[in-house]
């Protein structure tokens, strides 16, 4: 087992384009962390240097307290699993599985001992004589990971594994992947752009952005306290609503939230802090999809709103609407639950303001 640390590192690339900036991230020993963010963001450039497949241009890369950073792939210990599976089509899932070892010059019969073991972990023991054009997507990924881990790596990286399966079997091999992280307790870092896969599966979830980390944290500390719009955007399906809006103090001292035909008192917890006035008038905020209820409970504000589309997903309904008078190009998103729908398209929907979220001009969160 090996704990992972990035100090400061960056990677610019010889064409100028600098991947990673300034990257600081520590994984513990066992732990799965999960690397999310939009293509090009500089996550799978993260995983390369990990590995030893690139160089960083600055800082150090540490295994086990260890700066690693000209250290070569091979004696760092690390199994990598690509998004294409890179089985060899010639050869048997068992000589796959084998190949890795051999290459090690492993004894005969330590390699069928292992087999052995990683195809009953994996429930690969029946199909050990076929060959890769025989399998199915997810049987090839189970492969994938078997070669992988069958040379008990000290770390283990994931890059897309599940981007070329079906959105079926990618809910099996997650579950499959967490099951099988939990049992080894292998540290692992992997790379998707998918944040339902970031949800369910991590142990912590680091954002990337252009090259920069934005924030690390567990699922729900990511998804209950995004600290910057991009963060509250991408985390959730749909993301985080986020619009315009001014925050004003009225005469008896209340403080209330407006943007269009829409006007919020604001709760105390929600009061933001060091902004100046001129700021306030000219903020972002923002609303999960489930923070709008169809009917009035005990503290909520009826908003108007004007639908536009709706999705009947069995289990919720999501209504599209904008919000009368504010100049907001993208609808916004509410969930409810799935026997609901709005009765037309002026409407009202109601909204407890302790659901709201500020953010300032920067994009940071202000509470």
């Amino acid at each position: 087992m090996a704990a992972v640390e990035f100090r400061n590192v960056s990677k610019r690339f010889a064409a100028g384009t600098e991947a990673v900036r300034n990257l600081n991230l520590a994984i513990d020993d066992g732990e799965l962390v999960v690397l999310v963010g939009p293509s090009g963001c500089g996550k799978s450039t993260v995983l390369r240097l990990l590995a030893g497949l690139e160089e960083p241009s600055a800082g150090e890369i540490l295994l086990d307290g260890k700066v690693v950073n000209r250290i070569s792939p091979r004696q760092r210990n690390i199994a990598m699993v690509f998004q294409n599976y890179a089985l060899y089509p010639h050869m048997t899932v068992r000589d796959n599985l084998a190949f890795p070892l051999r290459m090690r010059r492993t004894p005969r019969e330590t390699v069928a001992r292992k087999i052995a073991d990683i195809a009953g972990i994996l429930d690969l023991r029946e199909l050990l004589d076929r060959r890769p054009g025989q399998l199915s997507g997810g049987q090839k990924q189970r492969v994938a990971m078997g070669r992988a881990l069958v040379r008990n790596p000290s770390v283990f990286l994931l890059d897309e594994p599940l981007s070329n399966l079906d959105a079926k079997l990618r809910a099996q091999i997650r579950a499959d992947i967490s099951s099988l992280q939990k049992r080894l307790a292998r540290t692992t870092l992997y790379v998707t752009h998918d944040q339902v896969e970031a949800m369910t599966l991590g142990d912590r979830i680091a954002v990337m952005e252009r090259g920069e980390l934005h924030q690390v944290g567990t699922p729900a500390e990511l998804y209950r306290r995004p600290r910057s719009i991009f963060v509250a955007r991408f985390i959730g399906n749909p993301g985080m609503n986020i619009f315009s809006a001014s925050v004003l103090r009225d005469k008896d001292g209340t403080w209330r939230l407006r943007t269009g035909n829409w006007d919020i008192p604001l709760p105390p917890e929600k009061l933001p802090r060091g902004g100046s006035p001129e700021a306030l008038r000219s903020i972002r905020a923002g609303l999960r999809p489930e923070s709008f209820g169809s009917a009035p409970e005990e503290g909520t504000v009826p908003c108007a709103v004007r639908a536009t589309a709706t999705e009947f997903l069995g289990h919720e309904t999501l209504v599209y609407f904008h919000i009368p008078g504010a100049q907001v190009a993208t609808p916004l998103a509410a969930r409810l639950p799935g026997h609901m729908a709005l009765p037309e398209p002026a409407a009202e929907l109601h909204i407890h303001p302790s659901a709201l979220y500020l953010f300032g001009g920067d994009g940071i969160l202000l509470q």
